[in-house]
């Protein structure tokens, strides 16, 4: 995999590297994912030590600054009281990302099994009205609760990067610390792809952590029929740099399927249509669709760039009008956000014609 292509978020600091079943599982943990801080406070003092702090002073700077992972519920005060504690004993400053960002994707983690998160990619937005002028030219600290995939903390750190913000470190309660893709691990799943014969390359990839590529070899490991190593083919096309995933879209043939071997009795040529696909670039757009503050749907589109730019709006505000309509949103604040270019697989069709008899 490329440089460009890998993650460069290195290694997290930790209280504790393994996730432990009978804390995730106690009392204290589960009242404070739902918002108690007392409960959050004894799960902190409990799991987090002075020697951790410790290794963190060796790390953070002057210019650091602790900001927690937005949390799906909005209700998980772990990530809060360690950032905190954090704040208080290294004399930092940090802030809460739930109230500068939203998570825009609607199933938690915990919801969805370990080796599927990667299929399931989080997606973090900047709310509406959110200042980021106390992060500009500081060394982001995202501070999490668990570490398991770190799926989410690559998408919330690709997020903060998209606004040009700098992260510089990861720390949460407990979990894996090394998140960064590691030669071995690469090398395996490249050499699973081969041998599955999957037609992807993995340098066309998001990017992906150590423990994501983890799960991938796992799921390629136990798929034996061609039906599971094709389910796993098409969710790994849903992970290529570039693809756009339109929601509610139908092909504009609907459900015709014109048949090419049909007796053609006039003199008019039977046309075929065949899809396939090239490598291009095009001008990305974002759109969030939000009501009081939270996110409702959330598009993406990529027009091609020889379009000016007051057409490529003209038409993505066609497709929002559409969109809004269909999902019945009513009364709504709609943000479209210019995302600039990228490169992306663009269909292309061709034509082919068969002379009938006369």
């Amino acid at each position: 995999m490329s440089n460009d292509q890998k993650n460069s978020l290195g290694r997290a600091t930790v209280g504790l590297v393994t996730v432990k079943k009978e804390i995730i599982n106690s009392e204290n943990f589960l009242a404070a994912k739902k918002g108690d801080i007392v409960a959050a406070a004894l799960i902190v003092e409990s799991v987090w030590s002075i020697k951790k702090t410790s290794a963190l002073k060796e790390i953070l700077t002057s210019k650091s600054l602790l900001i927690t992972m937005p949390s799906t519920t909005r209700c998980n005060v772990i990530p809060h009281i360690l950032a905190q504690h954090l704040s208080s004993e290294l004399k930092l400053p940090f802030v809460n990302g739930d109230s500068l960002f939203n998570a825009s994707h609607k199933q938690a983690s915990k919801n969805i099994s370990r080796d599927r998160r990667v299929f399931n990619p989080r997606q973090y937005t900047l709310a509406a009205n959110a200042s980021l002028e106390k992060l500009q030219n500081k060394k982001l600290v995202i501070v999490d609760d668990i570490i398991t995939s770190a799926g989410s903390i690559r998408a919330f750190s690709e997020c903060l990067l998209k606004e040009t913000l700098n992260v510089s470190h990861i720390v949460a309660l407990m979990g894996d610390r090394r998140l960064e893709l590691d030669l071995k691990t690469e090398t395996k799943l490249e050499k699973l792809i081969k041998d599955k014969e999957i037609p992807i390359s993995l340098d066309s990839i998001n990017h992906i952590t150590r423990s994501v590529a983890g799960g991938i070899i796992r799921l390629l490991n136990n798929a034996r029929s061609q039906n599971a190593i094709r389910k796993i083919t098409e969710s790994l096309h849903g992970l290529q740099r570039g693809r756009i995933i339109k929601d509610n879209e139908r092909d504009p043939g609907g459900n015709r399927n014109p048949s090419t071997t049909s007796e053609n009795k006039g003199n008019v040529g039977v046309s075929q249509r065949v899809s396939t696909s090239s490598n291009t670039s095009g001008f990305e757009w974002e759109v969030i669709f939000s009501k009081n503050g939270k996110v409702l749907e959330r598009m993406q589109e990529i027009l091609p760039t020889d379009l000016s730019q007051k057409d490529q709006l003209r038409k993505i505000q066609e497709k929002v009008r559409k969109f809004a309509k269909k999902k019945n949103l009513g009364q709504i604040k709609i943000d479209i956000i210019p995302r600039g270019k990228v490169a992306y697989e663009k269909p292309i069709r061709l034509r082919t014609t068969e002379r009938g008899r006369g």
